[in-house]
């Protein structure tokens, strides 16, 4: 359903970014800070810390999320397909909404 491709998508992206944030937290020891932006900040914004890991979030959310669907019982099934391209989908609009 419409309902059920939103909710899949919604988590994975959930996933990625809290993924991220914890990164730039120092909360996990498998991953550090994300790449600091290469262009200069606007107006009065100083660079104040530890950007989040995205990159690290949406590989781990891929790996996480798209676990279920990745068995070889499944791997061929349609629903499996569409629950994959629904996650894409999640972690692909967070990718887009954030800088890394």
């Amino acid at each position: 359903t419409r309902e059920q491709a939103y909710v899949y998508a919604l988590a994975s992206a959930a996933v990625a970014h809290s993924i991220a944030r914890v990164c730039s937290d120092g909360s996990l020891t498998t991953c550090t800070c994300g790449a600091i932006p290469h262009e200069p900040p606007h107006g009065d914004f100083k660079w104040g810390g530890c950007a989040h890991n995205v990159r690290h979030g949406l590989k781990f959310a891929r790996n996480f999320a798209d676990a279920p669907w990745r068995q070889k019982s499944v791997r061929k099934n349609v629903e499996a397909a569409v629950n994959r391209h629904n996650n894409q989908a999640g972690r692909r609009y967070l990718s887009t909404q954030v800088s890394y």
